[in-house]
């Protein structure tokens, strides 16, 4: 339905179709997937009868919202085989007795918009504070280095006695860019492109993302 031939001569923008794929045609689909994210919230639309406000449209961008938050995990490991900081990498870092990984929660925090999308500036924000020595400090004993939790309230940080700012550059993983420095947004949108994403294609002239679900599916 997006090969012009096809619009052209069979008119197909005019059918009243709308097709939903899991992921593109470059990546295998999640096991459940989009789906597990698609019918609750279509189930939830048609309970309101009537006054469901969902169009097809509106409906599948909250199912890849929703599909992309249940999902981060496929895109965090994508991110993670490109993009690393050795420095905290070689590290142990620990809360009451606890290990925990800061650049896996960094990367959580940053890595999405409420689009559903990359989060540019969050990420060239991140990158920005580990590069610069924003993220982390050293403190005394030199061994010690504490983790700023959230980069973008670093002021606060710089109150601890006897510490500095420690820098932990981004680079990359693994292949020719290993150990490298790298554009951390560069290589999230590679990897984002690489995973499994949702998409929808209909028969735009006919208008049928703009039905309402309530029209469509419920009681006439």
């Amino acid at each position: 339905m997006r090969r012009p031939i096809v619009v052209q001569s069979c008119g197909v923008d005019q059918w009243p179709l709308f097709l939903l794929s899991s992921s593109g045609k470059c990546a295998n689909s999640l096991v459940a997937g989009l789906w597990q994210s698609l019918f609750p919230l279509l189930s939830s639309s048609l309970a309101q009868g009537r006054g469901g406000q969902h169009t097809l449209e509106s409906l599948f961008d909250a199912a890849v919202n929703s599909y992309h938050e249940e999902n981060m995990y496929d895109l965090l490991n994508e991110c993670k085989e490109r993009a690393f900081s050795e420095p905290v990498w070689r590290l142990d870092f620990q809360v009451n007795g606890t290990d925990f990984d800061p650049w896996h929660i960094d990367l959580c925090d940053c890595l999405l918009g409420e689009d559903g999308k990359p989060n540019i500036g969050a990420l060239q924000q991140l990158q920005q504070s580990y590069t610069s020595g924003e993220a982390f400090l050293r403190g005394s004993p030199s061994l010690v280095l504490v983790w700023a939790r959230n980069h973008r309230n670093y002021q606060r940080w710089r109150k601890i006695a006897h510490s500095k700012p420690y820098c932990c550059p981004i680079t990359g993983w693994q292949g020719d860019s290993a150990n490298l420095p790298i554009d951390l947004v560069n290589e999230v949108l590679k990897a984002f492109n690489a995973v499994a994403r949702p998409e929808f294609v209909c028969g735009d002239k006919s208008g049928i993302q703009k039905d309402k679900i309530a029209d469509i599916f419920g009681p006439k």
